[in-house]
């Protein structure tokens, strides 16, 4: 109620909502869609009064939810990197889109152009033996990633905004983005040379720390 109205009601809601996953690999999350029943549901609302106690009387005014609930990434969930041999982390990135060898820049989870996430940055074949060994290198799995130019990057940005105020969502930038990747399904992103700061190589972008394996000697496994 506004101010100096309503006897100091407040209005409680329950809301409840559902989404399916393909356990292990892909989190599609919650959908809006034309036509489509929404994925959170007003399961109750009521009015509470000074006390804490129901005011059923009352009646409640209707209610249209019109933000999706964030999107997990990677300080959301109780993961770790993998670490595996180095024929084994190879045969495993093949399994994806994305065969690089990179390393990472990140121990914690960043603000990237593209959401909350951790930054690899990819390694020049070779490198020579030294390097090879003074440098912890990685792999990533990502079965759908996002793969743009600094062009694209920021097209897909504008898309997210206009879908999402086209549906009435107020969302900051990077949840915008998470929620339109996520809608989208793609699990990770590689960013082109000049979409970044880092140099002349791709970066890759993991919204999991479960997509990343560290390249570990086999005699230290």
């Amino acid at each position: 109620p506004a101010d100096g109205a309503g006897a100091g009601l407040r209005l409680r809601v329950r809301v409840g909502a559902s989404s399916l996953a393909e356990e292990g690999r892909a989190r599609l999350g919650f959908r809006y869609g034309i036509g489509r029943d929404p994925p959170m549901e007003v399961l109750d609302a009521c009015w509470l009064d000074v006390e804490g106690n129901e005011r059923r009387e009352v009646p409640a005014p209707q209610i249209q939810l019109m933000a999706p609930p964030r999107v997990a990434r990677v300080s959301d969930l109780r993961e770790e990197i993998r670490r595996m041999g180095p024929r084994a982390a190879h045969e495993w990135a093949r399994a994806g889109a994305v065969h690089g060898v990179f390393r990472l820049i990140d121990l914690a989870q960043q603000r990237t152009p593209l959401g909350r996430g951790l930054r690899l940055v990819e390694l020049a074949p070779g490198g020579g033996l030294l390097g090879r060994f003074l440098q912890q290198r990685y792999r990533v799995q990502f079965l759908r990633p996002l793969v743009c130019d600094a062009l694209r990057l920021e097209e897909v940005r504008g898309q997210a905004q206009e879908e999402a105020s086209g549906l009435g969502l107020d969302m900051e930038s990077d949840a915008v983005v998470e929620w339109w990747l996520d809608r989208q399904g793609y699990d990770g992103a590689l960013l082109a040379p000049g979409a970044h700061t880092y140099g002349d190589a791709h970066m890759a972008i993991a919204f999991r720390r479960a997509q990343i394996a560290q390249i570990v000697p086999l005699g230290v496994l």
